[in-house]
């Protein structure tokens, strides 16, 4: 995974995924929640980080809306 991606988000998608192939492709693959952007997308803009933490707070709570 890439060196400068946030250790927080890092450590929660392993926790999700276990698999760190897995974590890449989620983040490069674009989502239809973000409007079509990527996680790593939505992550350079303001307040990327904490829309992308609380998308995968959702998904680890079982809300894939």
């Amino acid at each position: 995974m890439k060196d400068e991606l946030d250790n927080e988000i890092k450590s929660r998608l392993m926790v999700l995924f276990n698999d760190e192939a897995l974590c890449e492709e989620w983040l490069k693959s674009s989502k239809i929640q973000l409007g079509g952007l990527s996680p790593l997308d939505v992550l350079k803009t303001f307040g990327g980080k904490e829309y992308i933490l609380d998308m995968i707070a959702r998904i680890e709570t079982g809300d894939f809306s």
